[in-house]
This record gives C-alpha cells, structure tokens and sequence, in this order.
C-alpha cells in the first residue's frame, strides 16, 4: 500500500511537471483584437508585435516635416522624423499591448486588445545644419513700430537676432507630428532686446494728435511729405529717449526718394530736393507740444507758413537745423504719421493722462514792413518792370505751452521767441529805367539762421 502512494505521488509531480514545463514553453501572444494600423496582429508573439512595429518605423522615420519660420528670410528645407529627434519607446508601447498565456486562457483570463498606440520620445536632433541655417538666413535686428491704422493700434514687436534652440527641437516636432500637422514652427532662442513687449502693450491710448493741409496739386512737394512720413511713422521712443527728426528721416537726396520742389532760399522761392518736409517737421512739433513732450530743439522758419499760426512751426535744414523733443512722459509712446488726400496728421501714442490739458498761446507780437530791391533785367525793355519776388513782413513773437492738471493750471512753460524776418519785394527792370531801390528797411535781413532745405517752403500753399 504505502509503495502505491508512493508511486501516485511521483507520477503526479511528474505529470505536474512536465505541464508546468508545457504552458512556460508557450510564449505569450496578443489578445484577440489587437492590431496596428490595419494589420490583425492578434496571436503574435512579443517579439513578431515588436519586429511589425519596427518594420513600419524603419519607413516612418523617413516621413519629413516642414519647417517654418517669421524670423528667417527664406524657410529650411524638410527634415525627417529621425533626424529631428523623435523615436518610437518601444518597451512603453509594449507594455501596453495585451498578451496572453495558456494559463490565462486555462483560467478564463483571457480579454480583448485594441488597436496599439505607439508611444514616442525625442533624443538629440541631427540638427548641426539646421542651425547653421538660422544662423545665415536669420532676418536683421529690426525695431517695434506702433501705428494707428484703421481707427486702432498696431503692435509689431522687436526683431531681435536669434538662434536655434536645438533643445526645443525635438519636442516640438513630435508635438506637431502627434497632432497630424504638416508642419511646425522652428524653435528659436532671442537675444535681449531693448523694448520689451510688455513695454510695447503698454501704448494703449492717443495721447495727443495734429493735422495741416496741404496741396495735393504739387505732386512732388506732396511725394515728399508722405516719403518722411513714412520714415516716422511708427517710431517708438522709451522713456527718456530723444527723437530727432533728421536722423530719422536721413538726408534729403534724389537717391532717398526725394524729388524737388519748392522751398525759401535766401529770400527767394526756388526749388531744392525735400521740399515740402518742413510741413511735415510742423505737424509733429504740434502734436509734440500736445502730447506734453519735452522740446529740446526747435527753430521757426524764416518767414510765416500759412498752414499753422504764427509761432507753431518748426523748420529743418540736415546737420544744420533739427528738430528735436524728449519722451518725459515715464512711460513708452509712439509716433504715428498718416497722409490722406490733401492732410498729414501726426498721432502721439501711448498712456493718456485724462486729468491733463494742454493749451498752446503766444504772446508779444510784433511786425514790420518790408523793403523793395531792384534787379536789372536786360531781358525786359526799358522802363518796364516785373516783380520777381513779393516778399513778406517782419513778425516776432513768443509761444507758451499752458499745462492744466484736473482743470488747475500747474505750469506756464516759455518755449522761446519765434522770429520771421522781413524779406524785400524783389522787382526786376529793364535797363535805363532809372530810380533806386528805398533804403533797406531794418528788419531786413535779420531773423534766425537755417535758411535752406524747405526754410519757410510751401508759402501760398494750400
């Protein structure tokens, strides 16, 4: 008896055994419904689920990305997946595949798979070209410009120069690819600018604006006025900056676009390159002085311009008379220029101050005649005479900016005397047609210097 229960105990170890040897000789496959991309992969073994997947990656790493970019002058070529840093985890993506044993199915385990989702993670991207790229191709440095267009305010930011954040790669190509895009934005890394966007979102408001007329008949005159302002427009001066208008609409020349037209010279209307921009220099001395902007250069013109009053004007004449005025305001502003048909209008942009007002007066005015001066002509018969030049009157006077804070005034600022000399009536005369020219009258030839490009241009203009 005990030599049958020994024998019963060995043949059930033995048995046991060698099922137990059975079913671990069995390798897991997957679970009914599994699949990849269209292909049934149901009852593959872990490693037949790892060599399809490998198969398809060794083809879709190939696959290519564009690559796009504002801060570059032309976009690189497309990379491919591999190249860009992205990769399949292949021990993640498996982890979450189904697979079953004989024992799960012995012990009804068994469940239902689904399609596999391939898991990814980036790596170093192969990107030594790439940056060299950026690096070439990358847009210059360039400044924010503030406008006014179409009743609001326009943003662009600073251009800063920058580089390829090669780290930054990676990760964004596999968000693009995972997302089913074609393409992704290069990642860039800039350098520190000088006006930060926080800065630039600040201008918010028009804190002062001004406009004149002007003929639009005199096409090159007006050519003129719209080619400065458009080098102004835009401009943004951080707190304490100084804007100075020849520098930046640069020197008048043909090669710059400006065309000739006239301006006061010496006492005579004659025609020079740039004339017209004194109007422009004007308009934005106003909207300057409305804006409560710190004048640090201003100078009048030799005579009287009939597009503003008496003492609101304000010449240029390059490397020789500018105009110039401070950002006192403690916050950033911007100069907005907009020319429609026949009106330039300067806009001053930033963080209005809704308790201030701004007037603009002036006071002791004075005049004086002006002189005549011949000139032989032998081109007219004797005798006769014809006025080659009208002239103008002397005046003076002195302009104030008066500042109110919640209606109370709290500065009377003095900025300066403004002088127009009186410039002789100029009349041409045929020989033997006797007669001198009256005594030269004393307000005669004094007033201030700068005569020149567009010095007291555009009189008798619209």
């Amino acid at each position: 008896m005990k030599k049958f229960i020994v024998w019963l105990i060995i043949s059930i170890v033995t048995i046991g055994g060698a099922a137990a040897a059975f079913f671990a000789v069995q390798p897991p496959r997957a679970a009914e419904g599994v699949s990849f991309r269209g292909a049934n992969l149901e009852r593959k073994t872990h490693d037949e689920v790892l060599a399809h997947l490998e198969a398809w990656w060794r083809t879709e790493s190939q696959r290519t990305l564009s690559l796009e970019s504002p801060y570059l002058t032309r976009q690189p070529e497309p990379m491919t997946l591999a190249d860009l840093g992205i990769e399949p985890d292949w021990d993640a993506t498996l982890a979450a595949v189904k697979f079953h044993g004989l024992f799960d199915k012995v012990l009804g385990r068994e469940g239902r798979g689904g399609e596999i989702q391939v898991i990814f993670r980036t790596r170093a991207a192969r990107a030594d070209s790439l940056s060299k790229f950026v690096e070439t191709n990358a847009l210059p440095s360039q400044p924010p410009k503030v406008t006014f267009e179409g009743g609001r305010i326009v943003r662009r930011y600073e251009v800063t120069t920058v580089r390829l954040d090669s780290d930054e790669l990676p990760a964004a190509a596999l968000k693009a690819y995972e997302a089913g895009e074609k393409s992704f934005e290069v990642p860039v890394a800039q350098s520190e600018g000088r006006y930060p966007r926080a800065a630039i979102d600040g201008i918010t408001d028009v804190v002062s604006e001004f406009s004149t007329k002007f003929s639009e008949g005199k096409v090159n005159r007006s050519s003129n006025i719209r080619l400065a302002a458009e080098h102004i427009d835009g401009t943004v001066l951080m707190p304490g900056e100084v804007f100075s208008y020849n520098k930046t609409v640069g020197r008048r020349t043909p090669q710059a676009g400006f065309k000739l037209a006239g301006v006061y010279l010496n006492g005579r209307h004659e025609t020079d390159y740039g004339g017209g921009i004194c109007q422009v220099s004007t308009t934005l001395f106003n909207a300057a002085l409305f804006a409560n902007l710190k004048i640090r250069e201003r100078q009048s013109h030799g005579m009287p311009v009939p597009y503003v009053p008496l003492g609101r004007d304000a010449t240029v004449d390059y490397a020789v008379v500018d105009l110039k005025f401070e950002n006192t305001t403690g916050s950033p502003i911007a100069i907005s220029a907009e020319v429609t048909s026949g009106q330039i209008t300067f806009r001053i942009l930033g963080k209005k101050d809704p308790s201030l007002e701004i007037e603009i007066y002036t006071t002791d005015h004075s005049s004086w005649g002006n002189s005549v001066k011949y000139v032989d002509d032998p081109s007219l018969p004797p005798g006769k005479t014809k006025v080659v030049e009208k002239g103008s009157t002397g005046h003076s006077c002195r302009t104030w900016r008066l500042i109110k804070k919640d209606g109370e005034v709290v500065e009377r600022e003095n900025l300066g005397p403004s002088l127009y000399r009186a410039n002789p009536r100029i009349v041409a005369r045929g020989p033997g047609g006797g007669g001198t020219a009256p005594p030269t009258d004393p307000g005669t030839g004094s007033g201030p210097p700068g005569e020149g490009e567009g010095d007291g241009e555009g009189e008798g203009d619209g």
